[in-house]
């Protein structure tokens, strides 16, 4: 496959060709992966790779520090979120087209170069992601995800691209920002309902772009985690920020199920409070008749997990949407960690500060 751009060669404006973004917090068992395929897959190119550490309680920092790249971290961990770590990584990077990855994923070889060329040969698309193989199927989320992918993960035009993609720095641009700061989950959904609005494309290439190896942990233990460590807020937090905006309704429809669990507890405090006894008995008929239908769709175990999963978003939609949030584009407080590895490499960022 031939690019008609040289990716060896530095691009106008723009100080290098491709930016890779990998966020992560506590992968110090995977990092050392994720930052080594990304350099291999720019090898000899104008690019860069910046990882952006969460302040990190283990050793992902100083596992990441041995490699010729850009590490930068929050100043205050109360700031973490899915969200502000993508936007931090375009806060700094240089490039032009810029990859974003988790540190639980390695990058294939040869898939930036295919994703550059499908940019290239159409400029309505802002980004390009590709086929992701889950390695851990653990659970019954990741089992999904494997055998029976919902449609934006499969090829062809996508409503979002989950999992990471490459992106036109100009697209970004055109809608303010890469990633909402202020989001625990979703960020990849509201970015693309913002780049949609713009009449954007995004686009799904049959070509593996990454090995995903994902959490471990039980699908309930995981569920769990996600409610207190604020995941489980982001379609609550994401329907805040598309408050006003033209895509709100499309959010909305994205999240119905949790919106629906929200209105149900509500419809049944009042109904106990203020209603006759009847109103109330048609609340829970209509809730049983909802699991009944999960389980027959979904099977028993699958079914179950959903009413729950249903439930404890939907608490935390509601939790979400109160919470206060602040500007996305304001800039990112942080810090760039001096790398012996990247001093060595002088094509790569290295600063003491920022």
């Amino acid at each position: 496959m031939k690019l008609l751009i040289n990716p060896n060669t530095r691009r106008g404006a723009h100080d290098c060709l491709v930016s890779i973004i990998i966020k992560a917090f506590n992968e110090e068992n995977n990092i050392a992966n994720a930052v080594g395929s990304a350099l291999s897959a720019v090898a000899g190119w104008d690019a860069e790779v910046i990882v952006v550490d969460c302040l990190s309680t283990d050793k992902t920092a100083q596992i990441a520090l041995g490699f010729p790249v850009t590490v930068v971290q929050l100043f205050d961990a109360g700031e973490r979120s899915c969200g502000i770590a993508p936007q931090l990584g375009f806060q700094i990077c240089r490039g032009e087209y810029i990859y974003l990855m988790d540190g639980d994923m390695e990058l294939r070889a040869d898939f930036i170069r295919k994703a550059l060329h499908y940019l290239e040969n159409h400029a309505n698309v802002a980004g390009v992601g590709g086929m992701v193989e889950e390695v851990n199927a653990a659970n019954l989320i990741f089992l999904a995800r494997k055998y029976n992918p919902p449609s934006h993960m499969r090829p062809g035009i996508v409503d979002r691209l989950n999992m990471g993609g490459l992106y036109r720095r100009d697209a970004l641009v055109s809608v303010g920002y890469f990633s909402n700061r202020n989001l625990h989950s979703f960020e990849e959904l509201e970015l693309a309902l913002r780049l949609r609005a713009k009449n954007w494309l995004l686009v799904r290439i049959p070509s593996v772009s990454v090995l995903h190896y994902g959490h471990t942990l039980p699908e309930y233990k995981l569920l769990i985690r996600r409610f207190r460590t604020r995941y489980a807020r982001g379609p609550g937090e994401l329907l805040r920020s598309a408050l006003g905006k033209p895509y709100f309704y499309r959010a909305a429809r994205e999240f119905k199920v949790f919106l629906a669990v929200v209105f149900f507890w509500l419809s049944l405090g009042l109904s106990v409070a203020f209603l006759p006894a009847p109103v109330t008995y048609l609340l829970l008929a209509a809730a049983l008749l909802a699991a009944l239908f999960a389980v027959l769709k979904k099977g028993i175990k699958c079914g179950i997990y959903a009413i729950a999963a249903w439930h404890v978003f939907g608490l935390a939609t509601l939790l979400g949407f109160i919470r206060k949030q602040r500007g996305p584009e304001e800039a990112i407080s942080h810090k760039i960690l001096l790398s012996p590895a990247a001093i060595r490499s002088p094509g790569t960022r290295a600063e003491s500060d920022a």
